[in-house]
């Protein structure tokens, strides 16, 4: 529990970072203030500065896009490791929904930023108290640490048939 002091910091105030302040407008509101007491609350506590990484939100065509790299074109199978960003074709990742986000922790004054670099104990004990699914523990898909996202207990495939079925800037998953 916080008390409303804590309160105040972690969930009304903005980031020590405007570029993360921006991008938090593009997460679905019902995660948007948890993501950023998340944010708030391990500069606060551990000094760790943490920032939203470029895309919160990709189309379904930017996202196959993504998925095709690595991969052959036709069969989709992979054809260079190295090369493969994504195993979420598009539809597939909670991006296209505005239900994920991607961390980077900023290493120094100029802004430089690390992707695997964090704090893992103490972020994921963070994460996991405000309920974000990290992308470090997927299974059947490549290892995708610095991604973090909340499905509220629903499979891809559900979510993507209501956003379908809605047509909505931000799902109502619960309709």
């Amino acid at each position: 529990m916080f008390t409303s002091k804590e309160y105040d910091k972690y969930y009304n105030s903005p980031t020590w970072d405007k570029h993360t302040n921006e991008r938090l407008k593009q997460i679905d509101p019902k995660m948007r203030d948890d993501a950023r007491a998340m944010i708030n609350e391990l500069y606060e506590k551990y000094g760790i500065k943490l920032r939203i990484g470029h895309e919160v939100f990709r189309s379904v065509e930017e996202q196959d896009k993504l998925f095709l790299k690595g991969r052959d074109p036709v069969t989709k199978e992979v054809i260079n490791q190295n090369e493969v960003v994504t195993s979420a074709p598009g539809g597939a990742s909670m991006h296209n929904y505005r239900l994920a986000f991607d961390l980077l922790e900023i290493i120094n004054d100029n802004g430089e930023s690390k992707i695997k670099s964090f704090d893992r104990k103490k972020v994921l004990k963070i994460a996991f108290k405000y309920g974000f699914r990290w992308g470090g523990y997927f299974s059947g898909t490549k290892y995708d640490p610095p991604h973090f996202e909340r499905t509220y207990g629903f499979h891809w495939s559900v979510i993507k048939k209501k956003a379908l079925s809605q047509k909505t800037k931000y799902i109502n998953l619960f309709k």
